[in-house]
């Protein structure tokens, strides 16, 4: 959704994550990007805190949406299909795309890419966060790997400034960012 809707889809897939258990959904030189959607009535999304600490020269940020599941809604394959047109004469990233996609949904792919929801109520929702405006805890002692966290982001200001990725990223309600990276 975010790429279809993007000024520059082909930086946002270029930037795309190649797995799915890398940290960040879009990563590039000096920025990060993570994505974050939820169906329920509050912005509630779950965190790794290695995605709200900071990273070393780069500029991090969160792209918040929420959404509604709906029979006549946008599927992936959809969003896909739209994708492939704002990257028309550039087989090689569409063929990039639908790549990522099977990986990302993995075996249930098929099915899962038919699922629907309101684009335009993800659009209008979205918003953008610095990671050190969502609440967090301490990650406790070195030897703590790993800690995920369910947040409830609801009273977030979305930023009006955005660089790096989040500056290719869709304002709220669809329109364009230009100009503001």
């Amino acid at each position: 959704l975010l790429m279809v809707h993007s000024d520059d889809p082909p930086s946002l897939l270029d930037a795309w994550h190649a797995n799915v258990e890398d940290e960040f959904d879009f990563a590039n030189e000096g920025s990060r990007l993570e994505v974050k959607t939820t169906t329920r009535d509050r912005r509630v999304h779950v965190f790794s805190l290695g995605q709200l600490k900071p990273v070393l020269g780069s500029h991090v940020r969160i792209v918040s949406m929420m959404t509604t599941e709906t029979v006549s809604g946008s599927s992936v394959a959809d969003l896909l299909i739209q994708l492939e047109g704002r990257l028309k004469g550039d087989p090689d990233r569409q063929i990039l795309a639908h790549a990522r996609v099977a990986e990302i949904l993995g075996r249930g792919w098929q099915k899962e890419s038919l699922r629907r929801f309101d684009a335009q109520e993800a659009l209008a929702s979205l918003v953008v966060v610095a990671p050190n405006d969502v609440p967090q805890v301490d990650c406790g002692p070195p030897e703590v790997l790993h800690v995920s966290i369910t947040v409830d982001c609801s009273e977030l200001a979305s930023e009006a400034i955005s660089v790096g990725l989040a500056g290719l990223v869709p304002a709220p309600g669809g329109g364009s960012r230009s100009g503001l990276s």
